[in-house]
């Protein structure tokens, strides 16, 4: 996934268009997802929702977000559960 991240990143370095931004961005957070950096992937969705109005990826983004979110809270009480 390391290769992917850096791959989408050149992508965008490179000039990717505004319609293609928010492809490269949410492609970059479900690449750190699987890495299982989710501070990286929020912070990835979160430039996807700075990058555009299109309900499509809003909606991906969003999604993704309530997805760490929730995982996060989870990891948090089986935490306290196992102190």
């Amino acid at each position: 996934y390391a290769a992917a991240i850096e791959a989408y990143k050149k992508a965008g370095d490179a000039g990717a268009g505004p319609d293609d931004m928010p492809w490269v961005l949410y492609r970059i957070g479900e690449s750190w997802e699987k890495t299982g950096d989710n501070t990286k992937a929020a912070a990835s969705y979160q430039k996807l929702l700075s990058a555009t109005t299109d309900p499509f990826w809003t909606a991906r983004a969003n999604d993704k977000l309530a997805g760490i979110e929730w995982s996060s809270r989870i990891n948090e009480k089986k935490e306290k559960t196992t102190q």
